[in-house]
């Protein structure tokens, strides 16, 4: 008998095999590979401050130290590389911007994250009014770490590589599932979640990104460039661009218009040549609150959700992951900003 069946092996159903796995857990793993999956095509920027108004994200002076140190002993356990500590450059357009970032500069809460003005030296790239450097930024190739946790996986024989079939899950003191048997389930299924006739309560509000690859012999980065697009530099002269936001497409290809939007922020921010060699879209599992959704179902005691993590999924993981299964195993509370309770009539 297994301790966890996982339904989907995303960044959050790949952070809760790893770390029960690490607990002495015993799991099981069902998931049909999906390569425009949104955890397969994330740009993989994990970023402090965001938006217009230059706002610490949720929780991060707790969030992202924790996700940094869980990854770095994800490294460290699968032997591979796929953290890249690399500051973001954000490019300020106007003079509001300029006295917006000066007086955060001041404010004790952002000391540890924003920079004095500076300048790129960079002739291909327009500084508009002025750069500020947001740190601690890393960019994050999650396709690699869920390639090898998916390959570990089917090495100890604990993945399934198929479409879960909700009519013939038994929910009673214990889990049955074809010929599996597990104490508990738990589903981290990404936007295709909105299809779980045991959660479709849950007000879900997918949003599509696409996101494009350039190759520029000339850009010549060493940040992460921030305005109103990432460009993140991944070596070798090539450079991930993007994303969009599309609440009312659930298409997984890169759409003209989409194309067309990030081409044009692009070509506001460089001055050189460049060739466009790669796209792709996927999901996002966003919430209409914006924040992660986790806890056990209303009826089935055993059975349990790990979702909603959107844009924030790769700082978000580690952490909800851990304290999903501390509330499955141990009892602990769950915070009430998560907690599926907060849909629950």
């Amino acid at each position: 008998m297994y301790d966890f069946l996982i339904i989907g092996q995303g960044i959050a159903g790949s952070l809760l095999a790893y770390t029960a796995q690490k607990k002495g857990y015993k799991v099981c793993v069902i998931d049909k590979y999906n390569p425009n999956a949104a955890s397969n095509v994330a740009s993989g920027v994990v970023n402090p401050i965001t938006g217009r108004k230059m706002l610490k994200t949720w929780r991060a002076d707790e969030l992202i130290p924790y996700s940094i140190h869980t990854y770095k002993q994800i490294e460290k356990d699968l032997d591979i590389q796929f953290i890249h500590e690399i500051p973001i450059a954000k490019i300020l357009s106007f003079k509001e911007d300029i006295e917006l970032w000066n007086s955060k500069l001041d404010n004790p809460e952002y000391k540890n994250n924003l920079s004095p003005l500076f300048s790129l030296n960079n002739p291909n790239i327009n500084e508009a009014s002025g750069v500020g450097l947001i740190h601690p930024a890393f960019w994050m190739d999650m396709k690699i770490m869920i390639q090898k946790i998916r390959e570990n996986l089917l090495n100890e024989g604990n993945l399934i590589e198929d479409i879960f079939d909700y009519s013939i899950l038994e929910c009673k003191e214990t889990i049955r599932y074809k010929h599996l048997e597990a104490k508990h389930i738990v589903f981290c299924e990404g936007f295709n979640i909105q299809h779980n006739p045991f959660f479709n309560f849950i007000p879900f509000n997918p949003a599509k990104g696409e996101q494009l690859k350039i190759y520029s012999e000339a850009l010549k980065l060493d940040y992460i460039i921030n305005k109103n697009i990432f460009i993140i530099p991944l070596g070798n002269d090539e450079y991930h661009i993007g994303s969009t936001y599309v609440w009312n497409d659930e298409t997984e290809k890169v759409t003209d218009a989409g194309r067309a939007e990030i081409l044009s922020k692009l070509d506001k921010i460089v001055r050189c040549k460049y060739n466009l060699i790669g796209e792709k879209a996927g999901i996002r599992p966003t919430i209409k609150d914006r924040r992660p959704v986790l806890g056990a179902h209303p009826e089935y005691r055993n059975m349990f959700v790990l979702n909603g993590l959107g844009t924030k999924g790769i700082s978000l993981s580690p952490y909800f992951s851990n304290e999903l299964l501390l509330y499955i195993t141990e009892g602990k509370f769950l915070d009430k900003e998560v907690s599926i309770e907060r849909f629950i009539k």
